[in-house]
């Protein structure tokens, strides 16, 4: 556990002033105040507590209770700003810290009410405290700027790359015509000027007039926050000091010819020894000036100015950083590049990416056009061997129709005609002569006029067949349908031979079974009548032994009259009682004053004869006492008489409520009368008419009857069911009584079910007579189906298709080879006639193949011919062509050579971040809460947080963390410049920021103001960020502002001036 002790050093050492040190169940803390020098105001309060691990788990368990007693007690007495500003930090050692659980640690760094709650190890106190705090290094290595280095390579003659691509300079490369040098203005040594502040700005009108509706002066003092709405005018304020600083605005859409670009804005700045004014400067040379006074930047070796983009890199940040940098695929790389050199570097780049892609198409053109000259020049001359007198002789002898002096053109233009049509005859290739497609011609036809009379006679025969075997088939699917019903039916009266013995045993003896069924019948019905009643019975037969019910309603009315007539009385009684009471107890207090007076007068008189209160005589004073002392019965005769009344009445209430129990249970009789009565009605009306009551007696005796009648019956069936079965149903037989007497009726509904509605009335040994003639004629039909179906499928299966099937295909297939001969000797003999004008009519015998071969041969030797004679001719100026492109190609390629040597834009990014990784990481790990990384690093060329052992590139940081780590680059940049103006334009930089991200930008921006002196201003259209901020700079006094901007109307714009202390308001007032 860390020792109080040490980190109170530290604070002291940073000039905090310390607090006692106190203890919260064991656990101790002490308060500590950071306090600005100049005025010796407390703006922030630190509770400190160093913790153990064990003490760490305690604390989460209490922190709520702690909160309670300890830190609430400080927010509500201090009344003001500074408990916006208090601090809770948990300090534990290094190990012990590794071992807590570090979402644990978040969720209590995200817990931001009353007090803001830090979780640091103990090597961090000095570095991290106070809060927003970060040490800082001075580095005096310069920035490198990408264009000086870039133009130094390029020397002027090449710096032309550095702007956009124009395709009259790119042509000028290849003539080897250098573009003209622009020139470059020597630039008088300027000595520097360190600006500190900005002490007031004067806005013209004509600056931004949609805006100010007058001319506009402010003072800024070290702190400065511009609140309003978005479109308000807060970010034209920025832009009007960009102005009177750098000449020019930034805009993402420039208007060319902005008027409010030509505004006389000016600056009054504040520098080491006086104040200077400022106007817009208009030439480069004046810009390149003001670059070396206030930011040392180099401007000799080059033609174009830097001064916006370094106020841009230095001094003012805005949102579009921001959101660049915080969009879903951004190109980081890129991006730290625009923020570090501006987009104007950016441009620059790629302008020299474009020159050198274009040099290196045109290099890869003009080294392809060479090869293609040297293949040519380098062609062997085989042409030579050619005899054109030997090449007119063959063409002669090859049977093609071509002029004895025809010239090459002529002849190859004939060449590519029968070469077309050749290529057209592809599908009919070899293609023969024409004497042998004159025979192969005639012996096709005469064999497909055959085939299609031998065709036709089977096509006959196969109706004939087709007949016959038709109606087989037809005959033999009508029979198997009706031998499959037949099945079917028998499968449907299958049951009937296992219930025939039952049926059997149930008609020898038909008339016994008969009344055994008729006594069950009577039973059942007898059931269900009484069945539908039974739950009136059972609801209802006590009403059987009830008596007649008295008039009710004029028992009722009699006994609410008695209590009316009783709660009269009674409250009649309790009213005199009480003030007899009240009487009575006035009585006491008199006598108890007069027993004290008259005990008084005897002590003060000892020798007293005379009652000196009732006048009694011959009485001494212990006499009188000894009366005064007794007590006296204060209570009247009518207060008994009343007591004794009011007892008399209770007792009469007390027999009030026994009658209404009474009535209450006759009344619930009556109901219970009244629903029988209403049941009986529906469930039998003829029983129940007249006098209720009776009438559901006469229900329920009528209903004992049926009951009576119900177990004479079940007595009797019970007896002649044992007699059945002794007599008639034999020991050991599986058949039941149940069988037996339900047996007719089953046979009955199988016979109707299966369209049989004649056997519905039979009984007895008819039915049986019946199911066995049914069964019979079924069988039968059966037979003589399956006899026929199988004569006729042995006729059907004797009918033989497979002869003429095969004779058929085989002469389909012979007609079909047949047609495509005639149809590729057809396409042989249009290619014969299409080439008839360039082929000799005797040449009969020569084939196509031979044709081909003939052009082929003629083809190529009068293409080397020609090629030869071009060749001759056209060699002196290939040569002279190939002089001209090895110039331009070398030309080209010595832009090239300079543009490789110039290292990449995301290089220089790259080498400032690895600079200055350190610094960057300390201003992240103060932006950043809850502390999810342990710092950042350089991978290779990337930027990655350092989270445990794993590396997070960029791209997966959340959206607040990237914004984290962009506004730490941008500071860092700024504070590395020890000659850049001591003043930041931070315009809504928490767009993207949750809210405790923007208390720790809050602190951080307040350590900028309050260590090292920086100029602050700021902007939000956020009322709590407005808020927020004032309750962490109120402190500053008349240090600090607040200009709030209201547009009411599209011309109407206020701005209001307000100061605060930490209490309250100091002064308000209307400056537009």
């Amino acid at each position: 556990m860390v020792e109080i002790d040490t980190i109170m050093a530290i604070l002291s050492e940073k000039g905090m002033r310390l607090g006692e040190v106190l203890a919260w169940q064991d656990m101790k803390y002490f308060w500590a105040d950071q306090i600005y020098s100049e005025t010796g105001v407390v703006f922030a309060k630190y509770l400190l507590m160093p913790l153990s691990l064990d003490k760490w788990r305690d604390f989460l368990l209490f922190d709520e209770q702690f909160s309670t007693e300890v830190i609430e007690k400080t927010y509500y007495m201090l009344h003001s700003d500074l408990c916006w500003n208090l601090y809770l930090v948990c300090i534990l050692s290094d190990k012990d810290f590794e071992k807590i659980d570090r979402h644990t640690r978040f969720e209590l760094e995200r817990n931001t009410n009353y007090i803001r709650k830090i979780v640091l190890k103990e090597s961090e106190l000095g570095e991290r405290l106070p809060v927003g705090h970060t040490l800082f290094r001075t580095n005096n290595r310069p920035l490198v700027q990408p264009e000086h280095e870039w133009r130094e390579i390029l020397k002027g003659e090449y710096e032309f790359c550095l702007e956009g691509f124009q395709s009259a300079r790119f042509e000028a490369i290849a003539s080897g015509i250098s573009p003209q040098k622009k020139s470059v203005s020597d630039i008088p040594s300027t000595p520097t000027e360190k600006i500190s502040s900005i002490h007031s700005i004067h806005v013209p009108q004509g600056f931004r007039p949609h805006f100010y509706s007058s001319d506009m002066n402010l003072l800024f003092p070290k702190a400065n926050l511009l609140s309003g709405a978005n479109g308000a005018g807060k970010t034209s304020v920025f832009s009007a000091i960009e102005l009177a600083m750098t000449g020019t605005v930034r805009k993402q859409h420039p208007v060319p010819n902005d008027p409010a670009d030509q505004a006389e804005v000016s600056l009054m700045l504040c520098t080491d020894k006086e104040r200077i004014e400022v106007h817009k400067v208009f030439t480069s040379q004046e810009k390149k000036q003001r670059e070396a006074k206030w930011y040392k930047n180099r401007a000799e070796n080059r033609t174009a100015e830097q001064l916006n983009a370094l106020f841009h890199r230095y001094n003012y940040f805005s949102v579009d950083d921001t959101y660049l940098f915080t969009s879903e695929q951004p190109d980081h790389g890129d991006i730290f590049s625009k923020l570090l050199y501006g987009p104007e570097a950016t441009v620059k780049w790629k302008n020299i990416k474009m020159w050198r892609e274009k040099c290196e198409q045109e290099s890869s053109r003009l080294c392809a056009e060479m090869e293609r000259l040297d293949g040519l020049l380098r062609k062997p001359l085989f042409t030579e061997s050619i005899d054109e007198s030997g090449l007119r002789s063959y063409i002669k002898r090859s049977g093609l129709n071509l002029e004895p002096n025809a010239s090459y053109s002529q002849i190859a233009e004939v060449l590519g005609k029968i070469q077309a049509e050749l290529n057209q005859a592809e599908a009919c290739k070899p293609i023969l002569s024409r004497t042998i497609l004159a025979s192969k011609m005639q012996n096709t036809e005469y064999e497909l006029l055959y085939t299609r009379e031998k065709a036709t006679a089977i096509q006959e025969a196969f109706k004939k067949f087709n007949s016959d075997y038709e109606k087989l088939k037809c005959d033999i699917g009508r029979d198997e349908k009706r031998l499959k019903l037949i099945k079917q039916q028998k499968e449907n009266l299958s049951p009937l031979e296992e219930w025939l013995p039952t049926l059997a045993i149930e008609t020898e003896r038909y008339e016994v079974f008969q009344d055994f069924r008729e006594l069950r019948q009577e039973l059942e019905k007898l059931e269900k009548k009484f069945n539908r009643l039974e739950s009136f019975w059972n609801k209802y037969y006590k009403l059987l032994d009830c008596a007649e019910l008295p008039d009710l309603v004029a028992q009722w009315e009699e006994l609410r009259w008695k209590e009316t007539k009783f709660r009269t009385r009674y409250s009649e009684v309790e009213a005199k009682i009480s003030e007899a009471e009240i009487h009575a107890e006035l009585g006491k207090k008199l006598m108890n004053q007069l027993q004290g007076i008259g005990k008084q007068i005897v002590q003060e008189i000892p020798s007293l004869h005379q009652c000196p209160l009732c006048g009694t005589k011959n009485i001494g004073a212990k006499t009188i006492l000894l009366h005064l002392e007794q007590e006296q019965d204060i209570y009247s005769e009518e207060l008994s008489q009343l007591y004794q009344e009011k007892k008399k009445l209770e007792g009469i209430e007390l027999q009030l409520v026994r009658q209404r129990k009474v009535l209450r249970q006759l009344s619930e009789t009556a109901d219970v009368v009244t629903a029988a009565f209403k049941d009986a009605q529906n469930l039998y009306p003829q029983l129940a008419v007249g006098e209720p009551l009776k009438a559901v007696k006469r229900v329920l005796e009528e209903m004992q009857i049926w009951k009576s009648r119900k177990s004479q019956l079940q007595e009797a069936l019970a007896q002649e069911k044992k007699c059945i079965k002794a007599l008639y149903i034999p020991k050991r037989s599986k058949v039941s009584l149940e069988d037996i007497l339900t047996v007719e009726e089953r046979v009955r509904e199988l016979f109707l079910k299966n369209n049989y509605p004649e056997c519905g009335t039979l009984s007895g040994k008819m039915l049986q007579e019946r199911v066995v003639d049914i069964f019979q004629k079924l069988e039968w039909e059966k037979n003589e189906l399956e006899n026929n179906i199988s004569n006729k499928k042995a006729e059907r299966d004797a009918i033989s298709f497979q002869n003429l099937a095969e004779q058929q295909q085989e002469c389909h297939s012979y007609l079909a080879a047949l047609e495509n001969d005639t149809a590729r000797w057809k396409q042989m003999i249009l290619f014969w006639e299409n080439v008839s004008e360039w082929v000799l009519s005797e040449a009969v015998d020569l084939d196509g193949m031979a044709l081909q071969a003939h052009c082929e041969k003629i083809s190529n030797d009068v293409k080397n011919i020609v090629e030869y004679s071009v060749y001759q001719q056209d060699c002196e100026k290939l040569i002279s062509r190939k002089k001209q492109i090895k110039k331009e190609y070398n030309n080209y390629q010595k832009v090239i050579k300079h543009l490789a040597r110039l290292r990449e834009l995301e290089f220089y990014s790259q080498e400032f971040i690895q600079q200055n990784i350190e610094q960057i990481s300390r201003i992240f790990l103060s932006l950043h809460l809850p502390q999810e990384f342990s710092g950042l690093t350089m991978e290779g060329k990337e930027l990655v947080g350092v989270r445990g052992r794993e590396k997070v590139p960029v791209v997966n940081m959340s959206t607040g963390q990237r914004t984290a780590l962009v506004l730490s680059v941008f500071f860092q940049l700024h504070l590395s410049n020890s000659a850049a103006p001591e003043f930041l334009l931070i315009d809504e930089p928490v767009a993207n920021i949750d809210e405790l991200n923007v208390l720790s930008l809050m602190d951080f921006l307040r350590e900028l103001v309050i260590s090292h002196g920086r100029q602050l201003f700021f902007t939000t259209a956020s009322r709590n960020v407005a808020q927020l901020f004032r309750r962490k700079f109120s402190f500053l006094k008349e240090d600090f502002q607040r200009l709030d901007f209201l547009r009411k109307s599209t011309e109407d714009l206020e701005i209001s001036q307000v100061t605060y202390n930490q209490e309250k308001v100091m002064q308000r007032k209307d400056i537009l």
